[in-house]
C-alpha cells in the first residue's frame, strides 16, 4: 500500500503541475526529487514485485551427460505446468509467473561456470537450480555465493559442495551418507573383505570411495585393494580389464564401484569376462533407467546399486509423480529427475515464504524451510545438507528390483 500511495501521489504531482501550464523549479524541483526519492526508498525496503520470477536450470543438454539432463529438463517442466496452471507463485498476495531459464553446462566444471554468470549477469535469475554432479557445482558455485543467488544442486551429493558458503545448498544426501549405507549394507550382508573400484579423475568418486573405505574399516571390515581409472571426460575409458583383474586377484567378497552410469556397461561386461563373480554395489549415480539396455542380462547378476528414489516405492507423492512423469513422457523417472522436481519446488515454495523478493530473503527462507515432496521430507541442517533415506536397488535382467530401505535415523551418529 505504500507504493502505490508513494506513486500515486507522484502522479498527481506531475499532472497537476502540467494542468497549471507551469514546470517545476528551484524549491519546488526539490521538493519533488525528495518525494520521488522517499518513494523509491520505501519500494525497494518492500521488495519490488517482478513481472515474472526467473530462475536459472544448469544442466547437461548436450554431450556425454545428456541423458541426466533430459530427466532434469523434462521434471521440471512438469512443475512448470503445474505452476502455469496455478498462476505463477504467490508472493505477498500476488501471483507471479514463473520462467525456468535453462543453460546447457554439457556437464563440464568450466562451462558450468560460464553458465552461472550468464544466468546471474545477463538473466537476473532470483535462484539457481542444478548442476546435478559435484565437481560442476564446486566449480560454479563461488559465483553464486559471491552474487548472493542461492544455488541448490540436485545429486550434489560431494560434501565440499555446500562448504563454499551460505547460498549454497543441495536436494540428495552427501556422499558421506551413501557411504555409510553402502557400508553397512555389505557387513549386513556379510561381505567383510571387499574391494574398491573407482574414478580418480572425478570429485564424486573420489570422494565417496574415500568416506566408504573410512566408513567400512570403522565398521570391522577390511578393504583388500582399491583400484582407480582416469575417467575425466565421462565414458571416455573403455577398458577396465587391468583394474578388474587386480580386483579379482586379491578375492574380494564383494566390490564397491561409486563409477558413473556410462561407465557401468563396460565395468560390469569386462567383470563377467575375466570371471570376477562377486556382488558389486553401485551408487545413486547408476540410477538411469536408459542404462538398463546398455548391458547385457548376462552381466547383471548380483548387481546392486544406491538409489534416493525408487518408482517402487508404494508412497503416494512417488506413485502421483511416477505415472504423471510416465504419462508425459512414456518412461519412469529416475533420481535425476525427481531431485529436479523436488529441488525446483522447493525453491518456489521459499520464494512463496520468502520475507523479500531477493537472494538474502529467499536463501533464508530455504535455510528455515520444511518441505514435503516425491523424495520425501526435507529440512537442511546447519550446512544446508538434508537428511535423506537410501534404497538399495537390484538389476534383474531388464529391469531393476528393489531390495531394502536404509533409514537415514538408523545409521545416525
Amino acid at each position: 500500500m505504500k507504493r502505490i500511495a508513494a506513486w500515486m501521489l507522484s502522479v498527481i504531482m506531475v499532472f497537476g503541475l502540467a494542468a497549471c501550464g507551469g514546470s517545476a523549479s528551484g524549491d519546488e524541483e526539490t521538493d519533488a526529487a525528495v518525494k520521488n526519492d522517499a518513494g523509491a526508498d520505501a519500494s525497494q525496503s518492500e521488495g519490488e514485485i517482478p513481472e515474472v520470477i526467473k530462475i536459472g536450470v544448469v544442466c547437461a543438454i548436450s554431450g556425454t551427460y545428456a541423458q541426466e539432463g533430459e530427466y532434469v529438463k523434462e521434471a521440471i517442466d512438469l512443475l512448470k505446468e503445474e505452476l502455469d496452471a496455478q498462476g505463477g507463485v504467490e508472493w505477498n498476495g500476488t501471483k507471479i509467473p514463473v520462467e525456468f531459464i535453462y543453460e546447457d553446462n554439457e556437464g563440464d566444471a568450466e562451462t558450468s561456470v560460464n553458465c552461472f554468470n550468464k544466468l546471474i549477469d545477463n538473466e537476473g535469475v532470483m535462484a539457481i537450480i542444478g548442476p546435478p554432479m559435484s565437481g560442476c557445482l564446486i566449480a560454479a558455485g563461488p559465483i553464486a555465493q559471491e552474487n548472493q543467488v542461492p544455488a541448490i544442486g540436485t545429486m550434489t551429493t560431494n560434501i565440499k559442495c555446500t562448504q563454499i558458503g551460505d547460498y549454497i545448498f543441495r536436494a540428495c544426501f552427501i556422499d558421506n551418507f551413501q557411504a555409510k549405507v553402502a557400508a553397512n549394507w555389505m557387513i549386513s550382508e556379510g561381505y567383510t573383505e571387499v574391494a574398491v573400484l573407482s574414478n580418480n579423475a572425478d570429485d564424486y568418486s573420489t570422494g565417496m570411495g574415500d568416506e566408504f573405505v573410512t566408513q567400512f574399516e570403522a565398521l570391522g571390515g577390511t578393504v583388500l585393494d582399491r583400484e582407480t581409472y582416469a575417467d575425466a571426460g565421462g565414458g571416455d575409458v573403455k577398458d577396465f580389464s587391468v583394474q578388474l583383474t587386480k580386483l579379482k586377484n586379491v578375492e574380494p567378497q564383494a566390490i564397491f564401484a561409486p563409477a558413473y552410469y556410462m561407465n557401468v556397461p563396460d565395468i560390469l561386461a569386462q567383470a563377467t569376462q575375466i570371471g570376477l563373480d562377486v556382488p558389486i554395489l553401485g551408487t545413486d549415480s547408476w540410477d538411469t533407467p536408459d542404462v538398463l539396455s546398455l548391458i547385457d542380462p548376462a552381466n547383471k547378476s548380483d548387481v546392486y546399486y544406491i538409489s534416493a528414489y525408487s518408482a517402487l516405492n508404494p508412497d503416494e507423492k512417488v506413485q502421483e509423480f511416477s505415472k504423471k512423469f510416465n504419462d508425459a513422457y512414456g518412461k519412469t523417472p529416475n533420481s535425476n529427475g525427481t531431485f529436479a522436481y523436488d529441488a525446483a519446488a522447493l525453491v518456489v515454495q521459499a520464494i512463496h515464504e520468502a520475507e523479500s523478493l531477493d537472494g538474502p530473503g529467499i536463501r533464508e527462507a530455504m535455510a528455515t524451510i520444511d518441505y514435503n515432496g516425491v523424495t520425501g521430507s526435507t529440512t537442511f541442517d546447519e550446512n544446508r545438507n538434508p537428511i535423506k533415506d537410501a534404497n538399495i536397488l537390484k538389476f534383474v535382467g531388464n529391469e531393476v528390483e528393489f531390495v531394502t530401505t536404509v533409514k537415514a535415523s538408523d545409521l545416525a551418529e
